[in-house]
């Protein structure tokens, strides 16, 4: 992210807030991929940067506040992998797992589930999956 502005107070003057809980410096996806005839392999990496755990309002000296972000929750990685056969008229089988090696949630200094759309594998634990469809 180049930058998030949002007002520090309603009306107020703007912060960039990249780096706060909720707005990381980077969101990273890496894609494997390798075929094979009829065969396909696909392995996916996502990386969310570190970010603060808590944001709060701090005055400075010459009166003017800004929030401040404190703590840190680490950078959050997870990996999936899919393999899809086509056998042509026959249709296509498709296997899977979502969060591959079963990443866990994020917590809090106080052991509490981090609630953010951002770790949402993490709440969803692994997932398989298997798919097959026909085109006719």
């Amino acid at each position: 992210m180049i930058e998030v502005l949002e007002d520090i107070y309603f009306g107020g003057p703007s912060q960039d807030y990249k780096g706060h809980p909720g707005y990381p410096k980077w969101r990273s996806q890496f894609e494997l991929g390798y075929n094979i005839d009829n065969l396909s392999v696909n392995w996916v990496t996502d990386a969310i940067a570190s970010t603060g755990m808590v944001s709060a309002p701090v005055i400075n000296a010459d009166g003017s506040i800004l929030n401040e972000s404190t703590g840190n929750r680490p950078t959050y990685i997870t990996h999936n992998v899919t393999a899809a056969y086509d056998f042509d008229k026959f249709g296509r089988v498709t296997v899977g797992a979502r969060n591959i090696f079963d990443k866990g949630i994020l917590r809090d200094d106080n052991d509490n589930w981090i609630d953010n759309s951002l770790y949402i594998r993490g709440h969803y634990g692994r997932e398989l999956f298997a798919r097959y469809s026909i085109k006719f």
